[in-house]
């Protein structure tokens, strides 16, 4: 696990990271709600620059629900 922010609480902040070469990646995330608000935000950062939100600019799903991550930078 990269993060790992597990329990009941209000919406918090954890960062954690990984170096990835340039090409695909499978990666997972699993997210649970036990009341509440729901809230998730996934950001990432190309080597050098601002972290962004992990968006369809570098996502592509992939049957049967699993999703591929394409470093373009």
């Amino acid at each position: 696990a990269v993060v790992r922010n597990e329990g009941v609480h209000e919406p918090r902040t954890r960062v954690g990271g990984r170096y990835l070469q340039t090409g695909w990646h499978a990666i997972e995330i699993v997210y649970e709600q036990e009341g509440g608000g729901a809230e998730l935000e996934v950001t990432w950062a190309p080597p050098g620059q601002a972290a962004r939100l992990l968006g369809p600019e570098v996502l592509w799903a992939k049957p049967p629900g699993s999703i591929d991550l394409w470093i373009l930078e």
